[in-house]
């Protein structure tokens, strides 16, 4: 049943994605922020970011992802997220080489999703420090299924596995 499909998911913390610098921290409003630096320029890990045809080569949560419309600053997109079981359209409003911001348009019933990735330059643009926030909450007759704690667990999470991947690809600067 799609409507508890949330609630059922169960959530792996493995070691395989655990990064040495990577920092999480809860914040207020139902978001949960990541941060980590790399080893590539901003410019490198926007285009690979915003390849969304081919986030299933990379980034391991993506069960699948298909542009719906839209370019690397405006698409839609349609994607299904291992980590959050659940398939949600997700509209982009990105600024080149520096930013990612993004809302759920259709997920769910009750969820309400969102976010941003910011690319800090580091280093003469050597380098880049990622900022990933992502909000996530269960509201109404759903959210009676889905605890705070259990919303937190599953951001923190899709974050730890998101940019331990990006990690993997960008080699993460320790």
């Amino acid at each position: 049943m799609r409507l508890l499909s949330l609630a059922m998911f169960p959530i792996v913390a493995s070691a395989a994605y655990a990064q040495p610098n990577l920092s999480i921290q809860e914040l207020p409003g139902h978001r949960t922020e990541a941060t980590i630096d790399l080893d590539a320029p901003p410019a490198a890990i926007y285009a690979a970011m915003t390849d969304y045809a081919h986030w299933k080569t990379f980034l391991t949560d993506v069960a699948s992802a298909r542009v719906l419309s839209g370019g690397r600053e405006d698409a839609k997109l349609r994607t299904e997220s291992h980590v959050l079981g659940s398939e949600v359209t997700i509209a982009f409003r990105n600024t080149p080489n520096t930013a990612m911001r993004f809302t759920v348009t259709d997920g769910p019933p009750g969820a309400r999703g969102g976010g941003e990735l910011l690319l800090m330059p580091l280093d003469n643009g050597t380098r880049t420090r990622v900022r990933a926030v992502l909000y996530l909450e269960v509201v109404g007759l759903p959210g009676w299924f889905v605890s705070d704690s259990r919303l937190r667990n599953m951001r923190e999470a899709k974050l730890r596995r998101d940019l331990g991947d990006l990690a993997r690809t960008f080699r993460s600067a320790t």
